[in-house]
């Protein structure tokens, strides 16, 4: 199950919001969307009932069926994503300044009405690290107005693409 690694810029913040998407492509069992029922908001004792509970008595404690997502990471995805973490605080222990500079190498692809354009150099220096590791998610804002969004699939290749360009700041 590829996870695919979004960093969007939040201007009220000044820093970067790291987005995980988890792409089920049906690879790995590790990732599972259920219908589920779930218990009212009222306590559960557990102590033995003086009489065994009845099937309308079981269905008066459920509210009802909704879609829950379950998780469990393998110890390589884990430790990707706690890897993904620790460069993010890194980032956001910089100033302001040098988070506007690294804007242009995270979040490359900005939505449709913030009109954000980058040089060449910086979209065809993460082409040629990432290559087929990329993948750009369109999000529609209502009335016509689409924003796009380019992830990144976590990979040792996008390690190796942060420390690159966090070197200049790690000094």
């Amino acid at each position: 199950m590829p996870i695919l690694v979004q960093w969007k810029w939040k201007e009220q913040t000044k820093s970067f919001l790291v987005i995980f998407h988890f792409y089920d492509d049906f690879s790995k069992p590790n990732l599972r969307t259920k219908k589920r029922k779930f218990l009212k908001n009222e306590p559960i004792h557990a102590s033995i009932p003086s009489r065994m509970l009845i099937p309308e008595d079981l269905m008066a404690i459920f509210e009802g069926q909704k879609s829950i997502t379950t998780w469990a990471p393998s110890h390589i995805e884990l430790g990707m994503l706690s890897e993904l973490l620790r460069y993010a605080n890194v980032i956001d222990g910089l100033s302001e300044a040098k988070k506007r500079e690294l804007r242009r190498n995270l979040e490359l692809i900005g939505e449709q009405d913030r009109h954000l354009t980058y040089d060449d150099d910086s979209l065809t220096k993460i082409s040629e690290v990432l290559k087929n590791k990329m993948f750009v998610l369109g999000s529609e804002f209502g009335q016509n107005k689409v924003g796009y969004s380019l992830c990144v699939e976590l990979c040792p290749e996008y390690f190796d693409y942060l420390k690159e360009i966090l070197k200049p700041y790690l000094k």
